[in-house]
């Protein structure tokens, strides 16, 4: 075994030598550190979850995405992107564990020009360093990390006209939500009662909610409402709470993940075991919902987020789940970046419309 390990590593160096020969180019990558890739980069291995489906909206194709991870591929499986790129399904997705760490000798049998890492992997970055693999870091956290990793994926894919139309499009969606209170000093719990709804994002059955560094509370507090677990003292971008701080929170509104398979339905019958949550107030007023989920989850940062504020808008604003404003957006966005009309069909499994419109209050029958 340590001997086919040299091997590899030692045919990864000699592809290194290869491709520093050859045409390369150097990039900058989110955290600083210069990257030097192919001019033409053929074959790319994605880390984080959500920047696979990042690479295809890119790039416009699926060709170059050689290695992702086993979350991206279940989300794949439940989005519109298997029926645009039904080959993503033979894409490898075990050269990365659950928990990110990669595995070396998977990851040389798919021979990438570089792998995609979160910029907090240390260790993984020594791995591929050791192995003769360029790293490139990507951040998560706001807007702007979001709109940096398009711009550096346009930047490696050769694809900087993509980029900065994709960029237009987030930044013009992004104008257009809540334009109103957009400029106003962040708010929080406490003024709760000038009109504000209590807003809670969880990501899983077992109450796992989205804390203040989280991306789910920037999007939840730009887009009018105020994310219940702001004033928590301990504010990672992940709490796992009791359903006693649930009731005692009281949400006005719940968002699902698309992290778990739970949907409203299962929150109002309280299949999920939360005691005590039919006297929620979202409960009661059947204000529960299931998060979208269209060329990815967008309850993640992606090039939907942007969509995903104007949905959570809608909810604040009590518009139909199946409000016209949103699909026409959505509808824009697939037509301009994919050639693709969605059909009522595709529409319907994009914004979680048979979860979201069973015993809600705002489906507008």
């Amino acid at each position: 075994m340590a001997i086919s390990v040299l091997k590899r590593i030692f045919s990864a160096g000699v592809l290194l030598l290869c491709f520093n020969c050859a045409g390369a180019k150097e990039i900058t990558d989110l955290t600083g550190n210069r990257v030097t890739i192919p001019d033409t980069v053929e074959r790319i291995a994605v880390v984080p979850i959500p920047w696979m489906s990042m690479i295809y909206v890119v790039d416009g194709s699926d060709a170059k995405i050689a290695g992702m991870h086993p979350s991206a591929k279940e989300a794949y499986r439940n989005s519109i992107l298997k029926t645009l790129a039904p080959g993503i399904e033979k894409v490898n997705s075990t050269f990365v564990n659950k928990d990110f760490t990669i595995n070396g000798e998977e990851l040389v049998r798919l021979n990438p020009d570089l792998v995609i890492i979160w910029d907090y992997q240390k260790e993984e970055k020594e791995k591929l360093d050791k192995l003769g693999i360029p790293a490139v870091a990507i951040r998560y956290g706001d807007l702007d990390d979001v709109k940096n990793g398009i711009r550096l994926l346009g930047d490696i894919l050769g694809k900087e006209k993509r980029a900065a139309d994709l960029l237009a499009f987030f930044d013009h969606q992004i104008e257009s939500v809540n334009t109103v209170t957009r400029d106003s000093t962040p708010v929080t719990i406490r003024e709760m009662p000038y009109g504000k709804p209590g807003i809670l994002y969880v990501r899983d059955k077992n109450l796992t909610v989205a804390g203040k560094t989280s991306v789910n509370s920037l999007m939840i507090n730009r887009a009018g409402g105020i994310n219940l677990t702001d004033d928590m003292p301990v504010k990672p971008n992940w709490i796992t709470v009791s359903a006693e701080q649930v009731v005692n929170l009281d949400p006005e509104i719940i968002i699902l993940s698309q992290f778990d398979s739970f949907v409203p339905e299962d929150v109002y019958r309280n299949t999920v075991g939360w005691q005590g949550a039919e006297t929620i107030s979202a409960v009661k007023n059947r204000r529960v919902y299931k998060a979208p989920i269209g060329i990815y989850r967008w309850d993640a940062p992606g090039i939907e987020t942007p969509l995903m504020m104007k949905w959570i808008e809608a909810r604040v604003k009590r518009k139909p789940a199946d409000d016209a404003a949103i699909q026409q957006d959505i509808r824009q966005f697939f037509k301009q970046f994919f050639d693709t009309a969605l059909t009522d069909v595709q529409m319907r499994e994009i914004l979680s419309l048979d979860a979201n419109m069973t015993g809600n209050s705002d489906t507008g029958r």
